[in-house]
């Protein structure tokens, strides 16, 4: 027995592919301007996998995280050293801008966090990219905030620096992220 339902009644994604539901598949296609969904009963296939012996995502590799981490902490220690030593006079003569330096820093920050995340969780996605952006962010905002205590200047132009490196490391982190899966095979039963 079939029934045909409009796809987007049935919460299906456009597109062609087969979704196993319990007993029961659902097939999918593009009609005349229209998708439509067949719903039928799923014979079980011999030798077929099920849930429990689908291989799962390979777990990420013992110790990485940690070497990650311990990595992360240097560089964020050293950061916050860094950006709160007395500031020494310039130079007259020598107009360089900082501006590029925080950049650099901020971006091998976010970079960092996002792969001690990665390699933490095993996988990576764009709430987790996000979520690193937020707190380097909040930290660039703290530590400039926190500069005149130590007799340097707060500067907005400096977080902004900051900004910008933590959305080009985001960047990087989310097109290496799309590359990854394009690469990989798709799920069983769908392709």
């Amino acid at each position: 027995m079939k029934t045909w339902l409009p796809a987007v009644l049935a919460g299906m994604p456009r597109g062609r592919g087969v979704t196993t539901m319990g007993r029961f598949a659902a097939t999918r296609r593009l009609g005349a301007g229209r998708g439509v969904m067949t719903i039928h009963r799923r014979e079980p296939a011999v030798n077929a996998p099920t849930a429990s012996t689908l291989p799962a995502d390979p777990p990420p590799a013992k110790g990485w995280d940690v070497r990650i981490g311990a990595v992360l902490a240097v560089y964020w220690i050293a950061m916050l050293v860094g950006t709160h030593l007395p500031a020494q006079a310039p130079k007259t003569n020598q107009l360089v801008s900082d501006k590029p330096i925080h950049f650099v820093a901020f971006f091998g920050l976010t970079l960092l966090l996002v792969a001690w995340r990665r390699a933490r969780r095993g996988t990576l996605g764009v709430g987790t990219i996000a979520a690193a952006v937020v707190v380097v962010l909040v930290y660039g905002a703290f530590d400039e905030l926190t500069q005149p205590l130590f007799g340097r200047v707060c500067d907005l132009a400096d977080w902004l620096s900051d900004t910008g490196g933590a959305g080009a490391a985001a960047l990087l982190a989310w097109a290496l992220t799309r590359r990854d899966r394009r690469k990989s095979p798709p799920p069983l039963g769908e392709g």
